[in-house]
């Protein structure tokens, strides 16, 4: 439920004095609200009991803290119930986590983010992010950038070699989507057709088997 929903029925069964509304009401607040209006929103009112020290006052600063957000269960189950499922969506998978936890609940510390983030990678990202452990959603950013990139030449690198009696080569491309986070940018490769410049490599090193002379006779007759 958002801060700012059912505050006034905390006061609707008598009548309470416009400035023990706002001690009613901010008693109520809980969580990121609660820490907010300990660290903040007391000094926006300013002193208790003057002009400024409002009810109404006090929900337009707490609206404006934690602004409406429409659809909130479709944002808060696409936030916790969605789960990566492929590689080539890592960061923009990780970039919308971010978005939906700012568009919910507004600030929150990093670790806190991330601590969201994890569980609903893929079990080998998860593994790959634990053991470098990023403590800062830059650090997380970086590093999904890395492992994506890292396991699309991968896929290019095998899709260069042969594969049983025929040669199949992927359709992987070297397509990057640039992505900036934290004020810096990125490139992330994005499967497409990057297969194509791994097969040529791959037949320009290919070691070439000399023919014996008996070989070349058959060949003449």
């Amino acid at each position: 439920m958002a801060p700012h929903e059912g505050l006034e029925s905390h006061f609707q069964l008598y009548p309470v004095p416009e400035r023990q509304k706002v001690a009613i009401a901010t008693s109520a607040l809980k969580g990121q609200a609660a820490l907010w209006w300990k660290n903040i929103g007391k000094f926006l009112l300013g002193e208790f009991g003057g002009q400024e020290y409002t009810f109404e006052n006090f929900k337009e600063s707490l609206l404006k803290a934690f602004p409406i957000v429409k659809d909130r269960a479709k944002l808060e189950a696409e936030l916790y119930s969605f789960y990566q499922r492929n590689i080539e969506e890592l960061t923009e998978f990780i970039l919308r986590k971010i978005k939906l936890v700012n568009m919910l609940y507004g600030k929150k510390a990093d670790n806190e983010v991330i601590e969201i983030i994890l569980p609903r990678l893929l079990p080998a990202v998860q593994d790959f992010m634990e053991i470098r452990n990023p403590s800062s959603l830059q650090e997380l950013f970086e590093l999904a950038v890395k492992f994506q990139n890292r396991r699309i030449a991968e896929k290019s690198r095998m899709a260069a070699y042969p594969q049983g009696s025929r040669r199949q080569f992927s359709n992987l491309a070297a397509d990057r989507t640039k992505y900036s986070y934290g004020g810096k940018s990125y490139q992330a490769k994005s499967p497409k057709n990057e297969g194509q410049s791994a097969k040529k490599k791959f037949e320009k090193n290919r070691p070439r088997t000399q023919k014996t002379e008996g070989q070349k006779k058959a060949l003449n007759d």
